[in-house]
């Protein structure tokens, strides 16, 4: 019986073990450092999930709901938290012997159960064909793999505009509601659709794996839906656990990939975090689903190449506080929920045939957080409805190549036998950087008078080097690879029964959202080990 082991329960994780465990025939191994909820924590979202919103006790819903203070560099926060922990990004050994620069986000590796899925915004669009221009294969390969990566999640969407660049790939689940800004801007797109689409710009709902006919509208989905409604990775690798076609070991981080020299196996080195002890385990393929830093460290620390610079693509992250001059009403004496509600894909002349991608949000609470203290709690308060009423926020994504590059370099340690430290590094954004942003607000305020949506520009803000959690590229796929390319089927020169199957190996990042992509690539990849790959 062939075998495998998969590093990781993230995103990348989920794809491949849904290919490797489509047929029976493999025996697969999923090692993971599985950090989880505290069980306090558990036990309150229990019972939360036991109960209508109407009859929640609100210290529970106040534990849940806790935000994290606001970042450095007066954006979104440092850590995202869930069900208000930060488990999600806590140190159990994988951030520790990373160094991370001036301006650099620092939260970069996961070891969470389901990664940093445990903790996303759920937006699943696929790249556009344009995007494919320096991979050895286009959006057609990736079709069949996008389509059985939606059918395995929730995936609530319509038709709409954006299928025309941006394919549903499956029937979709009924999409949530929209609050009522939210469906005032798409009645004015849909009024003004004609001029609006010849300047550039194209308006859908904004597509979510999320259950959406479960929803209680409770405006918890970005503190963590009490429901479990919001999908995770950590849900396919728990189902597969369940139905016995994974063997799951948890509590362990991989140190070390090998493969010798003609050999039929490959074997991953597992260090334990209750003691620390370790052993060595082999397969006939072993899959690296680390996340695209995780990844990078994993194979220069493997491979002992102290020095050699990489350089990782990001989709660089813009946050644009807008204002609109119609008011919807007091948003918080509306049931609504907190995610996306709507998606643009926007022109630029000078970023050609790649789009700018536009996550539209309506109120949370942060908003009041980032309003005046005397807007909050002085002589302004009475304002607060009508001033909360025309406030939203997009998270605007550049494509990669006209973002900051992030450099990674690993730095032999200064004891022999131990870990080498992983330099994360990436320039300040510069003055082209900033007329890019610009261009992109100040396009938008010119649709202002058919949108009713007007940027804040004193208050727009790009985000500091990996902080989109959009980036990879360490180790792309080529058609002809290099020394530190992967083939199609994310293998390094001299490994050949190690894959790597992350966003390490995408040759570029898109605007739109990238963990879908990630997703139908690992998807990919698995399909084709099963089928049998070439000699």
């Amino acid at each position: 019986m062939p075998s495998a082991i998969v590093i990781g329960s993230g995103p990348a994780a989920a794809g491949v073990l849904l290919a490797l465990t489509a047929e029976p025939g493999w025996a697969v191994t999923v090692v993971d450092m599985g950090i989880d909820l505290d069980p306090e924590t558990r036990t309150v979202l229990e019972r939360l999930a036991a109960a209508p919103p109407r009859e929640w006790a609100e210290d529970d819903v106040a534990r849940v709901a806790r935000r994290a203070a606001d970042s450095r560099d007066g954006g979104l926060p440092e850590t995202k938290l869930i069900y208000g922990s930060d488990y999600v990004y806590r140190d159990a050994g994988q951030l520790s012997p990373l160094a991370v620069g001036p301006g650099v986000h620092p939260q970069l590796i996961s070891a969470a159960y389901g990664g940093f899925s445990s903790a996303w915004s759920a937006q699943v669009l696929p790249f556009p064909e344009t995007a494919f221009r320096t991979w050895p294969f286009g959006a057609g390969e990736l079709a069949p793999h996008y389509a059985a990566i939606l059918r395995a999640i929730p995936f609530a969407a319509t038709t709409d505009d954006l299928a025309e660049e941006l394919p549903l790939y499956a029937d979709p689940l009924p999409p949530l509601p929209l609050s009522a800004a939210a469906s005032a801007i798409l009645e004015r797109y849909r009024r003004n659709r004609r001029l609006l689409r010849r300047r550039g710009l194209t308006l859908g709902r904004a597509r979510l794996a999320v259950k959406s006919a479960g929803c209680t509208l409770c405006g918890l989905c970005m503190s963590g839906c009490p429901y479990s409604l919001i999908y995770s990775s950590a849900e396919t690798v728990g189902r597969l656990r369940a139905a016995k076609r994974i063997t799951y070991l948890g509590g362990l981080r991989a140190v070390r990939i090998d493969q010798q020299e003609g050999a039929t196996e490959a074997s991953v080195t597992v260090e334990s975090l209750s003691d620390g002890s370790r052993r060595t385990l082999s397969a006939d393929r072993v899959v690296v689903a680390c996340g695209a830093i995780g990844t990078s460290r994993l194979v220069l620390e493997s491979r002992r190449l102290h020095g050699v610079r990489l350089s990782l693509q990001e989709s660089a992250q813009i946050i644009m506080p807008l204002l609109s001059l119609h008011g919807s009403g007091d948003p918080r004496d509306s049931s609504k929920h907190a995610m996306g509600e709507l998606s643009m894909l926007m022109r630029i002349p000078e970023l050609g045939a790649e789009p700018v991608h536009l996550q539209y949000f309506t109120y949370n609470p942060a908003f009041l957080d980032a309003l005046p203290g005397p807007m909050r709690e002085g002589p302004g308060r009475r304002l607060l409805p009508s001033v909360l009423g025309r406030l939203s926020v997009i998270l605007g994504y550049l494509p990669s190549g006209a973002s900051r590059r992030v450099d990674l370099r690993l730095v032999a340690a200064a004891t022999d036998g131990a870990p080498g430290v992983l330099s994360v590094e990436a320039p300040p954004a510069d003055r082209a950087h900033a007329r890019l942003v610009r261009k992109v607000c100040l396009r938008l305020a010119g649709m202002g008078p058919w949108l009713d949506l007007y940027p804040i520009m004193p208050k727009v803000i790009l985000s500091g080097a990996a902080r989109s959690y959009h980036w990879g590229s360490a180790f792309p796929h080529r058609a002809t690879p290099g020394a530190l390319d992967t083939d199609r089927w994310g293998r390094l020169q001299g490994w050949d029964r190690v894959h790597l199957v992350d966003a390490s190996v995408l040759p570029s990042i898109a605007s739109t959202t990238f963990t879908l992509t990630v997703m139908a690539n690992s998807h990919r990849i698995g399909s084709e080990v099963v089928r049998g790959l070439p000699a």
